[in-house]
């Protein structure tokens, strides 16, 4: 089952391109409206402000579905969990509910970086229950959906804001 249709996650609010006040106003919107997911990425600049409006919105936690992004520029062993733990203490929370590999790697070769997920999903208690790539097209896919490089099986696809790349979910 894809997380993103469990409780009420059928609809997700995107934080990017918003910061400041004016991210905490919409956010505190949507929840007023119903909004229960919400997605960031490191990219965006805007976990910190997302997790304090989150986290002052009145709504508790067990009943969000909160998503973030690695950017591919961390993609290496030495700085992925480093990002992960920055965007967990920026998001004030002890785990996301989907982290993402967020748009592939230059080199267009995702093994590594889904390895690097892996490690993540083995190590750590407070990693999300699903993992997932944002915006790789799915012609990159195939290779690597049956390579043994993730112990758990696609759990959906969501297509994101750009209809012709689909999000895949872990978990």
């Amino acid at each position: 089952m894809n997380i993103c249709f469990q409780k009420t996650y059928q609809r997700s609010f995107g934080t990017f391109p918003l910061t400041g006040e004016v991210l905490n106003h919409a956010i505190l919107a949507a929840v007023r409206v119903g909004y229960r997911a919400f997605d960031t990425a490191q990219w965006y600049g805007n976990e910190a402000d997302t997790g304090a409006a989150l986290k002052a919105c009145g709504v508790d936690r067990a009943e969000l579905c909160i998503a973030t992004k690695v950017r591919p520029d961390r993609y290496s062993e030495k700085d992925f969990m480093p990002s992960v733990e920055q965007s967990l203490r920026d998001l004030q929370v002890d785990q996301v509910d989907v982290l993402y590999l967020h748009w592939p790697p230059a080199d267009g070769n995702i093994a590594p970086a889904l390895r690097l997920l892996q490690q993540a999903l083995d190590q750590a208690a407070e990693l999300p229950p699903s993992l997932g790539l944002a915006e790789v097209g799915e012609q990159r896919l195939p290779a690597h959906r049956d390579a043994d490089l993730i112990s758990r099986s696609p759990r959906g696809r969501r297509t994101c804001t750009f209809p012709s790349l689909p999000v895949w979910a872990f978990g």
